[in-house]
């Protein structure tokens, strides 16, 4: 396996650095959101897959509302009414929603998790292990599932929800209320009686399963992970804990003066930063979970936040969740618009087709997110075909192809099977992928959220098959509520062994042209240690139609192409008599596509950049 390519290559050890979203300043007047919210008290709200859902509380019945504005709302009748119920908060995990609730009918208590890709169907699996326990949180690293809460209560599934198994883990009587996962680490909070003692304790694990004790904060009451960053949070508002890596912590104070300190605080991660929220207070807002500072946003006059508080972000908007006022009994919906839509022109899409030529062959997909003036988390939908490849006529294909992605130098996620996953379906739709043959195809598909910045994707075939893949990223957040301060796709590479040559095809988005530049590395990845490079690297840019369009040999060290390396933080080439190939072009959205090859038929090792300019 080729080591991965760092698109900066900012030191020769070819790492990968992750660099924390930068957050803009809003300015931004929540509104009210009235019906159908007079039924009763919410506990949870949650987005994902374009859709807000929010969860209602202690009621008698389950209601849920769905909605991809945060204002117009779809009631679903979930569970009828009950002798008694206890609901939790819903939660977006691995692709799905999912809520727990306890109730009793004729006398029997039963235990239900619920499951759904957008919030009005629902998948029922009864959990008969003590079903008078409820869960408080749960999160996932995209294979597994956690659920914890009370009694002790923690419980895993790696199959999207279907069946869980206990994990053994019991610090005393009590309950778990706080859980997050990020980098590789999980984190699970909770408050239990020891003796005659009432303490807080804090478990950390790496695979979900075997947990031990950590020492990183006292007494912590919420966390949440983000932006390549843990946010730790104690039972007093002003004892905050940040750490890159969930080992190593540091303490973090809130603004002096403000109505944070001394109180129990909720914490969450959204649009590229965290959030404070307190009942009776505004909300704060930090990007590094260290250096906070009052959100830009208004509340509507006379109201207080009450508990329970939750917060989400998606489509460009935000939705806060409260109980009203304290002299009411019912929940609040608030909603705030982040930006405006935009139409410039954008990177949103990498195709690469080749070949795995040899037993135990792999190569590397890149990408960076990010830019200036944008914050917040990066859909984006990432592929290998092999059998559907083979079904459009595509000879040779690999059988089982495999995906494995990295944040940074972090493993984060793989996928092997797709398995016809109906969320995976509606986003290759979305984005406009063709579609898989069958829902038990070996091909290979992963819907993940960014929040580092450099990103990598590596492709392999099981069983060290051979043949054609093709392998995709896709920008999946909707057009019509990308804004300018959405993330966008700054660059996207591909590193392989060129054999006769080797085509990146890629899609520009938006109304606007843009200024793109093209690199085809041979020599220059060679001055940093990959071995094997081609010697004289050339390539050709091709629209839609095939028509080629430009191209370029030697890049001859051109103060124009020198300006735009230095502008998109390229690697240097090593000369301007290198043998490295460089375009810098203006395109409308479209289709492209740019081959790489060797001059004189050699051959070798090439890394195929494409670059927004800004």
């Amino acid at each position: 396996m080729l080591p991965r390519p760092h698109h900066r290559l900012a030191c020769a050890s070819l790492l990968f650095f992750v660099l924390t979203a930068v957050g803009v300043a809003q300015s931004l007047a929540f509104k009210i959101v009235g019906t159908p919210f007079t039924l009763g008290p919410l506990n949870g709200v949650a987005f994902g897959n374009g859709t807000f859902v929010v969860s209602s509380a202690t009621t008698a019945s389950l209601r849920v509302f769905a909605s991809s504005d945060g204002t117009t709302w779809t009631e679903t009748l979930v569970r009828p009414a009950a002798a008694t119920a206890v609901n939790s908060p819903v939660r977006f995990v691995n692709g799905k929603f999912l809520i727990h609730d306890v109730s009793v009918v004729n006398n029997v208590i039963t235990g239900h998790l619920r499951t759904s890709p957008d919030g009005l169907t629902w998948t029922t699996v009864t959990i008969g292990n003590a079903p008078t326990q409820t869960v408080a949180e749960a999160a996932g690293d995209g294979t597994r599932i956690l659920a914890a809460g009370s009694g002790s209560l923690l419980i895993t599934s790696t199959n999207a929800g279907s069946t869980w198994t206990n994990v053994p883990l019991n610090p005393g009587f009590g309950g778990w209320h706080a859980l997050a996962h990020g980098a590789g680490r999980w984190f699970l909070a909770g408050s239990f009686t020891v003796g005659f003692s009432n303490v807080r304790r804090l478990y950390t694990s790496t695979d979900g399963l075997a947990f031990t004790l950590s020492t990183a904060a006292p007494d912590v009451t919420s966390l949440a992970y983000g932006g390549g960053r843990w946010l730790l949070v104690g039972q007093s508002g002003d004892a905050a804990y940040t750490s890159a890596d969930g080992l190593a912590f540091t303490p973090a104070t809130y603004p002096s003066g403000t109505p944070f300190t001394a109180t129990t605080n909720t914490v969450r991660y959204a649009n590229g930063r965290f959030f404070s929220l307190r009942p009776a207070a505004r909300v704060l807002q930090s990007t590094d979970g260290t250096t906070w500072t009052e959100f830009g946003a208004t509340l509507p006059a006379g109201l207080e936040l009450n508990a329970p508080l939750d917060l989400a972000y998606g489509n460009g908007r935000y939705v806060l969740l409260s109980a009203a006022a304290r002299t009411s009994t019912n929940s609040l919906i608030l909603v705030a618009d982040a930006s405006v839509a935009s139409t410039a022109g954008r990177l949103i899409n990498l195709s690469v087709l080749t070949e795995l030529s040899a037993p135990g062959d792999a190569f590397t997909l890149g990408y960076v997110v990010g830019g200036n003036g944008t914050a917040g988390e990066k859909p984006v939908i990432l592929r290998a075909s092999g059998p559907s490849l083979g079904a459009l006529g595509v000879p040779g294909t690999v059988a089982d192809p495999r995906l494995e992605l990295f944040a940074g130098s972090t493993p984060n996620g793989a996928n092997d099977n797709w398995g016809g996953v109906p969320a995976l379906v509606s986003a290759h739709a979305a984005v406009g992928a063709f579609a898989f043959t069958a829902s038990d195809s070996l091909d290979a598909a992963l819907a993940t959220t960014l929040t580092t910045r450099d990103n990598s994707v590596s492709v392999s075939a099981n069983n060290r098959g051979t043949g054609q893949v093709l392998a995709e990223i896709y920008d999946a957040t909707p057009a019509s509520v990308f804004t300018s301060s959405t993330p966008r796709l700054l660059n996207v590479s591909v590193r392989k062994h060129l054999g006769s040559g080797l085509t990146a095809g890629f899609v520009l988005g938006g109304t606007t042209p843009t200024r793109i530049l093209l690199r085809v590395a041979g020599p220059g990845l060679a001055a940093f240690g990959v071995a094997d490079t081609v010697v004289d690297p050339r390539l050709v840019l091709f629209n839609a139609a095939s028509a080629s369009i430009g191209e370029n040999d030697d890049w001859a060290g051109t103060p124009a192409l020198t300006a735009a390396f230095a502008s998109v933080g390229a690697f240097a080439f090593p000369s301007a008599t290198s043998k490295d190939a460089a375009l810098l072009v203006t395109l409308a959205p479209g289709l492209y596509s740019v081959r790489a090859s060797g001059a004189a038929n050699t051959t070798g090792v090439a890394l195929i950049e494409v670059y927004e300019i800004p």
